[in-house]
């Protein structure tokens, strides 16, 4: 059975896992989640991924989400083809900065991500304290949800 990943090309976290199936030679078949449907909350996505994020791989059944756990998890399963990903544990030197980038790599998402929760939290206030901007802004956007307003139109 071939893979399946759910996810958006223009995801991040999507293009990482991408990365590691092209990079292996793992045949694919992406499932793309339409956010702007919000098909990423519906109650059957939502069994696969309980946060509704992106990517989740289904191999056969089982189910994996987190995009650096995805491919890992391809990297080891596929290790005697393509590319190899993935430092051998017994070269504990490479290892352990392989691992170490992981880590920053993550911490550095992770600052990002509280950076954008703090300015939509900020935008909310401002919104909510200005009747006229929030009717203006309401005009404009045609529908665009005030609680999760899309990230072009957060304030810097």
């Amino acid at each position: 059975m071939v893979l399946k990943v759910y996810g958006t090309k223009n995801s991040t976290c999507t293009q990482r896992v991408l990365t590691a199936l092209y990079e292996k030679g793992v045949p694919y078949e992406l499932i793309t989640i339409d956010f702007a449907k919000a098909e990423h909350k519906s109650e059957k996505y939502m069994k696969l991924q309980p946060f509704g994020k992106v990517p989740v791989l289904d191999d056969d059944g089982f189910i994996l989400f987190e995009s650096r756990a995805i491919a890992k998890y391809i990297a080891k399963k596929y290790a005697g083809q393509g590319t190899s990903l993935i430092p051998a544990e017994d070269d504990l030197k490479a290892y352990g900065l392989f691992e170490r980038v992981c880590i920053s790599s993550q911490e550095s998402e992770m600052k990002f991500a509280d950076q954008r929760t703090s300015r939509r939290a900020h935008w909310r206030r401002s919104t909510s304290t200005h009747p006229r901007l929030e009717s203006s802004l309401k005009k404009f956007s045609r529908g665009t949800s005030f609680n999760n307003p899309p990230s072009q139109y957060l304030p810097c």
